[in-house]
């Protein structure tokens, strides 16, 4: 038999509110990708994905996996909303709406040499929509994950600190879509959201 006192912990939990993470970026830069490396850790693999459509902006596309940060390995956390903005250049209301209630945000951006203003253009405007929002760390949580580094025109990561990392903020290196980095990236924003909370 569960003490009423459990039992009040258990539903606590069950009526938790999710923590929306949302993976923010340009265009090809990989936030799809990290998002179905993480599904495929789970049960029933990518089929969780949700794919949606905004109902701003044309309807333009974005996912949403919704799951416990307990089936990934990953504790303390609770459940979970993670979600991909659509990196459409005309797409920035949608992404705006969709960081409404964020507790944090994975910047994914493109390593390769050719895509690094696209990834400066997409960080400036996150930044102007979290300050619109009132969102601005240590409100929210905020890791830089570099990806695609295993591309061969990818920049050094010490080339990209200094054009997108230049407060020194939390950042990763991955590839994507081969799983790498992936789960190292939400756990460091987690912890970096559960220490805030402490």
């Amino acid at each position: 038999m569960i003490e009423p006192r459990s039992q009040n912990i258990i539903s606590n939990i069950a009526m938790a509110q999710p923590r929306r993470v949302v993976f923010y970026g340009p265009g090809l830069s990989g936030k799809t990708a990290n998002l179905l490396a993480l599904a495929r850790m789970l049960p029933e693999g990518e089929e969780r994905v949700r794919h949606l459509k905004a109902d701003i902006d044309g309807g333009v596309p974005f996912e949403l996996l919704s799951c416990d940060a307990e089936e990934l390995g990953l504790t303390a956390a609770g459940p979970l909303h993670l979600l991909t903005v659509p990196g459409l250049y005309l797409a920035s209301r949608s992404r705006r709406t969709l960081l409404k209630g964020a507790a944090g945000v994975v910047f994914v951006a493109d390593s390769r040499r050719e895509r690094i203003d696209a990834d400066v253009l997409l960080l400036d405007e996150l930044g102007s929509h979290l300050v619109g929002l009132g969102l601005v760390p240590p409100k929210i949580g905020l890791v830089l994950q570099y990806n695609r580094t295993d591309d061969r025109d990818a920049l050094a990561a010490s080339r990209l600190d200094s054009e997108l990392n230049r407060h020194s903020g939390l950042r990763t290196t991955a590839v994507a879509n081969r799983g790498e980095g992936v789960l190292d990236t939400l756990r460091l924003l987690l912890d970096a959201l559960s220490s805030r909370r402490d």
